[in-house]
């Protein structure tokens, strides 16, 4: 009886020891992306007028270490990217406030190369750099006007639509994305936070006559957790 049952604790600990030493791990991430675009000769788009949108990040996230201080790490994310801007415009004694939030949602896969910086046994810095391709399945425009004046009073209205996907003219955005990604956070005992910022390199825009261009621009903070493999 206790020869079968000292054989299992052995193999346990085998198998445990083992994976401490693999150089796979794979895990969760999520946080928060902060976004807007980048835009030129866009009609009613002025950038200095646009603001942060925050939206949603969530997926899975491997790492293999090639040693002690290097790593490459893939990653498979939902996103949702895309722009806040307000304005607001005075005319004939009515003032009125114009907000336009889009919100595009993408499956992206980026790729870095992790440096690892240990502070001890259990913690260390790290930093990141790779680049990263993105596919948008979705999104939406909201738009939101609010009037003021002496007679009426305050009057809002609101409207929704749906922003089409691809490179036809008639479309809104096309649906690739490519960019680079560079970043930093601190893992402790396998679990981590980072912050990063997402450089994108792809013209989002669809064909037009006026060379119109589209760039996302985003700022990640996100969280998560890694298991040996």
């Amino acid at each position: 009886m206790k020869k079968p049952f000292l054989l299992f604790i052995s193999t346990a600990l085998s198998i445990c020891a083992c994976a401490q030493n693999s150089p796979f791990r794979v895990g969760a991430t999520a946080g928060m992306e902060l976004s807007n675009w980048h835009t030129k000769n866009i009609e009613d788009f002025n950038y200095e007028d646009f603001k942060l949108k925050a939206g949603l990040k969530l997926g899975a996230i491997g790492e293999y270490a090639f040693n002690q201080y290097v790593a490459l790490s893939p990653e498979l994310v939902f996103t949702q990217r895309g722009y806040r801007v307000s304005d607001r415009r005075t005319t004939f004694g009515t003032s009125y406030d114009y907000t336009r939030t889009a919100t595009v949602n993408y499956l992206q896969l980026p790729l870095n190369l992790v440096f690892n910086i240990p502070i001890n046994a259990d913690c260390k810095f790290i930093a990141l750099a790779g680049g990263y391709g993105a596919f948008a399945f979705s999104g939406t425009l909201r738009k939101k006007a609010v009037a003021y004046d002496y007679v009426g009073g305050e009057q809002t209205s609101k409207q929704k639509e749906e922003i089409t996907i691809g490179s036809s003219a008639e479309n809104d955005l096309r649906a690739w994305d490519f960019g680079l990604n560079v970043g930093a956070g601190i893992e402790y005992l396998n679990a981590f936070a980072k912050l990063q910022y997402n450089f994108g390199l792809s013209n989002l825009a669809p064909k037009s006559e006026n060379n119109a261009t589209i760039t996302n621009g985003n700022i990640g903070i996100s969280v998560g957790y890694l298991f040996q493999f």
